[in-house]
C-alpha cells in the first residue's frame, strides 16, 4: 500500500517534462502544513527553476507541473486548502514579506496582510475560512496571527518577547502547533486555536522546527538538528516521544504528511546540493525517492 502510494504520487509529478513536487515553507524561513484532498490532489511548491522563485503546483488531471506566480521577487511558502480551491503563499511583492491567498489555478491573487514589518508561514484551517501565519509586531518580534481568507482584520494569538515561527492548525482545527524562542532556542509548542492552553513538546539543546501534523492529529512531523545537520523526526504529541527518520548527512527538512499520512515529502540537498523534493515511507523513513530530479531548487513540499 505504501510503495502504490508513493507510485502514485511519482506519476502526478513525473506527468511533465520536468519532474516535481511541493508545498510549504521555505529553507530560510520555514513553512506550516497544508491539507489536500487526495493522493492525486495537487501539490504545490516553490521553485527558482524560471529564475526567480516562484509558486508552482503539480497535477495529474492538468498533465504536469505550473508555474502559477510571476511576480518578481520571492513567492513560496505555499500551502494548499483542504478543499485543494485555494492557496496561501508568502511574497515579498510589495516591499516586504506579505500573506497572499490566490484560487489553485494562479487567479484572483489577494494581498491579506498589512504589516509595517514581514508576514510569513501561512496555514489553512481545515474549514478553509481562516489562515494562521506569523507577523512581526511592533517591537519587530514574530508572533502567531489568524485572519479570514476572506480577508479582514488579524487577531494576535501570542505575546512577549520571544520569537516564534510556523504555525499549523491542527487536522480538527482546534489546535496550533508552532516553534518559539521563549525558552532561549527554538522549540515546538501546541495551543488551542484561539491562544491558550500551550503545552511545551520538546525540549532539547537545539533548534526544533518546521512541525506538520499527521492527518489523524496525534503526532507531528518536524525538523531537529540534532547533530551536525538537520533531520526529519516524529513526535507523539500525547507523550512527546519521538522518531528520528533521515540520517542522511545533508538537510532534510520541511516535512508533509501526505493526505492519508503513509508518506511524508520533505526537502534535501542530498542531491548534488541544489534543494530538491524526496518521498518517504512515514512510518519508519525508509523508501527514500527524489521524485525532482532537476538541476532547479525545488523546495518546501506539502500535499
Amino acid at each position: 500500500m505504501k510503495r502504490n502510494l508513493i507510485q502514485i504520487v511519482t506519476l502526478a509529478l513525473a506527468a511533465a517534462p520536468l519532474v516535481l513536487v511541493g508545498c510549504g515553507g521555505s529553507s530560510e524561513a520555514g513553512g506550516g502544513g497544508g491539507g489536500g484532498g487526495g493522493t492525486t490532489s495537487p501539490i504545490v511548491f516553490q521553485s527558482d527553476r524560471s529564475g526567480n522563485t516562484d509558486v508552482w503546483i503539480s497535477t495529474v488531471t492538468r498533465g504536469g507541473p505550473e508555474q502559477l506566480t510571476t511576480a518578481p521577487g520571492f513567492d513560496g511558502q505555499p500551502v494548499l486548502s483542504r478543499d485543494g480551491t485555494k492557496i496561501a503563499f508568502t511574497s515579498d511583492r510589495a516591499g516586504s514579506l506579505d500573506i497572499y491567498v490566490m484560487n489553485a489555478d494562479g487567479s484572483n491573487q489577494v494581498r491579506l496582510t498589512f504589516f509595517p514589518g514581514d508576514a510569513k508561514d501561512p496555514s489553512f484551517h481545515p474549514s478553509g475560512q481562516q489562515i494562521t501565519f506569523v507577523a512581526q509586531d511592533v517591537d519587530g518580534v514574530f508572533q502567531v496571527y489568524v485572519i479570514p481568507t476572506a480577508g479582514g482584520s488579524p487577531t494576535r494569538l501570542t505575546t512577549g518577547t520571544a520569537a516564534h515561527a510556523e504555525p499549523a492548525f491542527s487536522p480538527d482545527g482546534q489546535r496550533i502547533a508552532f516553534a518559539s524562542e521563549e525558552d532561549g532556542d527554538l522549540e515546538l509548542f501546541v495551543m488551542s486555536a484561539q491562544g491558550g492552553n500551550k503545552q511545551k513538546l520538546t525540549n532539547n539543546a537545539v533548534a526544533d522546527t518546521m512541525p506538520a501534523w499527521h492527518p489523524d492529529g496525534t503526532r507531528l512531523a518536524y525538523v531537529s538538528k540534532d547533530g551536525d545537520n538537520r533531520d526529519v523526526w516524529v513526535i507523539l504529541v500525547s507523550s512527546g516521544a519521538r522518531q528520528r527518520l533521515t540520517t542522511d548527512p545533508a538537510e532534510d527538512i520541511a516535512p508533509c504528511y501526505s493526505p492519508n499520512g503513509q508518506v511524508i515529502a520533505f526537502q534535501s540537498n542530498r542531491a548534488g546540493g541544489v534543494d530538491q523534493i524526496f518521498l518517504m515511507t512515514a512510518v519508519d523513513g525508509s523508501g527514500v525517492q527524489n521524485v525532482t530530479n532537476s538541476t532547479s531548487n525545488d523546495g518546501a513540499p506539502c500535499f
